[in-house]
Order: structure tokens, then C-alpha cells, then sequence
């Protein structure tokens, strides 16, 4: 009997260590994601190390179950919570998720006094160089903030520039496109219907992608789509007001000739010395 309860726990510290364990490496692997949805298999990990949470803790329920029954519903609870953000996992941003997995770590670290970091003098915001409470830990301050590892340049290039490339182009084939369909809308002066749909549409396309994308680069494409958009149509307006064409301006102004208002020169020929003047 002495000898199935040394197993019970030694084989329950296992399980609770592997429980604490896999959260860490879950809580640095969001860090490095800009997006949990697994549809591509990018957080693949995140699937991995949630559903070895689940296991641990089934285990764990069995082996408390004989030892330490008061920690059966907590281990419950444990499993409960993973297989829950497994299930719903792309429906939260990276930073969202971290703090639900600290919160959980939170959890497993009390039935370990070893883990307990609300104690830990490392973990504290206030210092000798701080405002704050030298009883405030970092992770429990209501303005805590997620810190990621600074990245390097060709990951800066592919999340950052590469969208934004891509954004421009998509806005200028849309810009073509309004242009085809904008004879519905009578012109205004410089402002043609193609100009107004032009950054109507712009504006949307920027404000829409911000709004509802959960993905960062999506977001900076429809952005970056949206401003080539408004500002090309913008330069539009502002060329044509600055050059009306020949024989009036836009803005229906003219010369009672129909002329533009500006003056013409002509070239004749000078043939007392073979040169050429300027004749107004």
C-alpha cells in the first residue's frame, strides 16, 4: 500500500510538472505569432502543447484521485480550460491568448508553493528606480503589456513591406476598375464620378480591413490599398485643377473665343538676317 502511494505520487509530480511545463512553451510560442488560427498549420504548436495539458491532467485526475483528492477538481477544471481553447483556437489574437494562458499557469502554480511566482522579487514592477508598489509583480499589474522578441529584418520585410506592396497593387487594379463603371456618376467640376467612387471606395476598403481583420498583414495590404486609392484619385483632382485641357477649363471656365485664358506665340521667320522672331 506504502509503495502504490509513492507511485501515485511520483507519478502525479509528473504530471503536474509536464502540465506547467507545456504552458510555458505555449506562452513563448504566441509570442511569435501574429495569428492562432491553425488553417495553414502555422500554430500547429499551439494545438500540440494544448493537447498535452488535456492529457496530463486526465492523468492527473486519476493519481489525485488517491492522494490528494481536494486537488480532483482543479485538475478537472485544468483540462476543461485547455480543451476549451484548443477547440476555440484562431478566435483570439496571440496577446489576447496569453493572458488567458497565464491566468491558467496561475492556477497550476499554486498547487506547487515552488512555482508561485507572485512572490518572486524578479517578477516585480516597483524597484528603487520605480513609482509603482514594490508588491506589484508584473504580471498581476492591471498595465502589464505583452513584450515580443525583437525580429529580424526579413521577417520585418515579409510581415511589413511585402502587404504593403501587395496592398498598392490590389488598390491600383480597384482604381481601374472604378474607373470602368464610374459613367453612372455625372462629374463636378474637376471632381469626375470615377474620382468619387475612387476614394469612397478607398476609404472603405482601408477602414474595413482595420476594423474586422484579425490578421496584421491583411490589415496593412487593405490599408495600404486604401490610401493608393484616395491619394491617386486626390493627385487627380489637384492635377486637373492646376491644367485644365485646351479650349476651357474644368471648372467650365473660358475665353469667349472657347480658348483657355493664356497667350499664344508663333514663330516667324526674320529674313534680314536669317533668324527667327516671336510674334504675339
Amino acid at each position: 500500500m506504502v509503495i502504490r502511494l509513492q507511485r501515485e505520487e511520483y507519478f502525479l509530480e509528473y504530471n503536474v510538472d509536464n502540465i506547467f511545463i507545456n504552458l510555458i512553451q505555449l506562452e513563448t510560442h504566441l509570442r511569435n505569432l501574429d495569428t492562432t488560427d491553425n488553417e495553414k498549420g502555422h500554430s500547429a504548436c499551439l494545438v500540440k502543447h494544448l493537447a498535452e495539458v488535456e492529457g496530463e491532467s486526465s492523468e492527473a485526475i486519476s493519481h489525485s484521485a488517491t492522494i490528494a483528492p481536494e486537488k480532483t477538481r482543479e485538475f478537472k477544471e485544468i483540462k476543461e480550460t485547455a480543451h476549451e481553447m484548443r477547440k476555440k483556437l484562431g478566435d483570439k489574437n496571440p496577446d489576447e491568448m496569453i493572458l488567458e494562458v497565464r491566468a491558467l499557469r496561475k492556477r497550476v502554480e499554486k498547487l506547487n508553493p515552488e512555482w508561485d511566482t507572485s512572490n518572486c522579487k524578479a517578477c516585480e514592477v516597483g524597484t528603487k528606480h520605480s513609482s509603482h508598489s514594490h508588491t506589484e509583480s508584473f504580471e498581476s499589474h492591471e498595465d502589464a503589456k505583452v513584450f515580443k522578441p525583437a525580429e529580424s529584418n526579413s521577417t520585418m520585410v515579409q510581415k511589413e513591406f511585402i502587404p504593403i506592396v501587395a496592398g498598392n497593387l490590389v488598390g491600383g487594379v480597384a482604381d481601374i476598375g472604378v474607373k470602368m463603371v464610374s459613367g453612372v456618376i455625372p462629374d463636378f467640376g474637376p471632381v469626375t464620378g470615377g474620382n468619387i467612387l475612387g476614394i469612397a471606395g478607398g476609404v472603405g476598403i482601408a477602414f474595413l480591413s482595420a476594423k474586422f481583420s484579425k490578421k496584421q498583414s491583411i490589415q496593412l495590404a487593405g490599408v495600404a490599398a486604401g490610401s493608393y486609392m484616395v491619394a491617386k484619385n486626390l493627385l487627380e483632382i489637384g492635377t486637373a485643377l492646376l491644367n485644365p485641357p485646351l479650349g476651357g477649363s474644368r471648372l467650365g471656365v473660358s475665353s469667349p473665343s472657347g480658348l483657355p485664358h493664356r497667350r499664344l506665340q508663333r514663330a516667324v521667320p526674320d529674313f534680314t538676317n536669317g533668324s527667327t522672331i516671336q510674334v504675339d
